[in-house]
């Protein structure tokens, strides 16, 4: 009799757990979908400059605009908080500040605690730092002689907010390595260490408050921990609609949003894996094309970047 009064009340508790957490994911869902009917371009006045050709990345320091281009332009363009088009910096060796111009800047941070740029310019294997008026500052890595044989193809370059160093995505040699700003190597996550815990050609990661690391290669979520052990993926049901996924970051601390460029969608994971929201358009549905690039302010404002359209949109 005792026994069966104990397993009722485990499911009750149980029970309740779990219509707890249906509500909040319900919560969190009509909370997103509210949100992406704010969504509108940010309009950055690129008349002398022209339409932007290959848009990679943009970064909004609180006084200055930033984007990123590919392509044949391969360039770092500033705007005035108004969006007024300032300079452009990078096409050129001259503008550069260094030997060579750009030879394929795919990924931009800016960091709010030393006011600089961090360009990462994937073909060349260097990341280059800016200050935040376009003046070339440094070089802080250097990867182009590293390994011939198996040469370092860095497509994403980030700060971990909660170690103090830097993470760099390494996607042909299948791993993440965190590193600090004398170029050492302090940790590497190797995606074909474990069956679980394996992965293949890395393009994104994201780092929760815990300092765990969220890698996302094709279409799955891998979660390691601070020192690189495997945790969880997220669950299959939920991401075998993604192609690809090209960048994440948590938003507010408790979203994760995933771009998947090829199916046009942004995507909105909680911690544990759930999918809550998938914005295939916004405001008043205008499409996403090609949505590449996340990027959030210091007030916590969403960025999506639409390689696609080559447009900004603020959340």
């Amino acid at each position: 009799m005792m026994r069966k009064m104990i397993i009722a009340v485990i499911c009750v508790i149980f029970g309740g757990c779990a219509i707890m957490t249906n509500l909040k994911a319900g919560e969190d869902s009509k909370y997103l979908k509210a949100k992406n009917k704010e969504g509108a371009e940010v309009i950055l006045d690129t008349e002398e400059i022209g339409k932007p050709m290959d848009l990679r990345d943009f970064a909004f320091s609180g006084k200055y605009y930033f984007t990123l281009e590919g392509g044949s332009k391969k360039r770092l363009n500033l705007f005035d908080g108004l969006g007024n088009y300032l300079i452009s910096v990078g096409s050129t060796p001259a503008e550069s500040g260094e030997k060579e111009a750009f030879k394929f800047p795919s990924d931009m941070f800016y960091s709010v605690s030393n006011n600089v740029l961090y360009i990462l310019d994937s073909m060349a294997r260097k990341v280059h730092i800016f200050s935040p008026d376009g003046k070339f500052l440094n070089t802080l890595y250097d990867f182009s002689y590293d390994d011939e044989e198996n040469p370092f193809y860095p497509s994403s370059f980030k700060y971990n907010q909660t170690s103090g160093f830097f993470i760099m995505i390494d996607t042909y040699n299948h791993r993440l390595l965190e590193t600090d700003s004398g170029e050492n190597v302090l940790m590497t996550i190797e995606g074909t260490t474990t069956q679980d815990g394996s992965f293949e050609y890395p393009q994104a990661v994201a780092v929760d408050e815990s300092g765990n690391y969220y890698v996302g290669a094709g279409n799955k979520i891998k979660v390691f921990s601070p020192r690189g052990e495997y945790i969880f993926s997220f669950p299959l049901k939920y991401t075998k609609s993604i192609s690809n996924i090209s960048d994440m970051e948590f938003w507010f601390s408790k979203y994760l949003v995933v771009t998947d460029p090829a199916g046009g969608k942004v995507l909105f994971f909680s911690l544990t894996g759930d999918l809550l929201a998938s914005w295939t358009s916004f405001g008043a549905a205008q499409p996403f094309i090609r949505p590449f690039r996340i990027f959030i302010d210091q007030g916590e404002k969403l960025y999506i970047i639409d390689n696609g359209t080559q447009q900004v949109i603020g959340f």
